[in-house]
């Protein structure tokens, strides 16, 4: 891998071909190696089993591209030029709010974001049966069904808590792509506090999301917002409500939920006398939010629309 990032030739060179000027040293005219454009640092944790695994191709570097529009200009840079082999080029994004998903050439995740892919129930199911080894037959069912029921009623509570917020940040994007702005606002940094530990010890209760809720506390927390008109924020939330939010709710507050979902359970299935539990369970599994994605990707989603992605440049020459 390149040992220095395009994030940091962005910061250090303020032009937009300093990425391009980074695959440049790196490509190989002769390998039939691959060339993988990401967003994000965390991306490469997911994509990379998949297409090696898809492709039968080694991937020869990968490039962190701080962003979706920087990997949307690294597309448009490489296409022009005729030496270098989009049959080797691969160029991932995630949909985020967007609608628009379907660019040539560049696989668009159909879910909100690549964290989107941990997040479904199937999912959870598997991680419970695995690496908690409580399974869903007569001797474990019961603890399996008490779980998979303690999730359903939490998930539903943070999906309705949340559905405001992710609304609101919705309506954010649909402002920022009409006006095509840069305009950020850290999202992660301003509401941390909110999303940490999710999951109340009691496995009953969530944190308390009413701030996320109210348009002018949101005006506090994000002084450079966009101005919303109330009709169009009302039919955001009311589209919203309506969407499978583990799929298209923001990815990173999804896994967030996992995670501390996760741990809380694990806690309490190690109590030697849990009031919740049948029997105490011994697990390994060690899940920090920061590892996630890693730990857990044998267990997400490869949705059918990344493997025909993926499998366009299995033959390639």
């Amino acid at each position: 891998m390149s040992k220095i990032t395009v994030e940091y030739l962005l910061s250090e060179a303020n032009s937009e071909h300093t990425y391009y000027t980074l695959f440049v040293q790196s490509y190989k005219k002769d390998s039939q190696n691959l060339y993988c454009f990401y967003e994000g640092y965390d991306d490469t944790k997911y994509y990379r089993i998949r297409i090696e695994n898809i492709t039968q191709k080694k991937i020869e570097d990968w490039f962190y591209c701080n962003g979706k529009d920087n990997v949307l200009k690294a597309y448009e840079l490489i296409r022009k030029r005729r030496e270098y082999d989009l049959n080797r080029i691969l160029f991932f994004i995630d949909k985020d709010f967007s609608e628009k998903t379907e660019i040539e050439n560049i696989y668009c995740t159909p879910y909100y974001s690549i964290e989107n892919f941990y997040t479904s129930r199937s999912v959870l199911e598997a991680i419970i049966k695995d690496e908690f080894k409580v399974k869903n037959t007569s001797t474990d069912n019961i603890d399996f069904n008490k779980i998979m029921s303690l999730y359903d009623k939490l998930i539903l509570q943070f999906h309705n808590d949340t559905v405001f917020f992710n609304a609101w940040l919705a309506c954010q994007n649909d402002k920022r792509e009409l006006l095509n702005e840069k305009r950020k606002l850290h999202i992660d940094d301003k509401v941390k506090k909110y999303f940490n530990n999710v999951v109340h010890d009691d496995l009953e209760t969530i944190q308390d999301f009413t701030d996320l809720q109210n348009i002018d506390k949101l005006k506090e927390i994000f002084p450079d917002a966009y101005e919303l008109q109330e009709d169009e924020l009302n039919k955001k939330v009311e589209e919203f409500k309506k969407l499978e939010a583990s799929k298209y709710f923001r990815g990173k507050f999804e896994l967030q939920f996992l995670v501390s979902f996760l741990n809380r359970i694990k806690e309490e299935l190690g109590k030697r006398n849990s009031t919740i539990f049948s029997k105490r369970y011994r697990i390994s599994l060690r899940l920090e939010l920061s590892s996630a994605i890693s730990a857990l990707s044998q267990y997400a989603e490869t949705t059918e629309c990344l493997i025909q992605y993926l499998e366009k440049f299995k033959n390639a020459a």
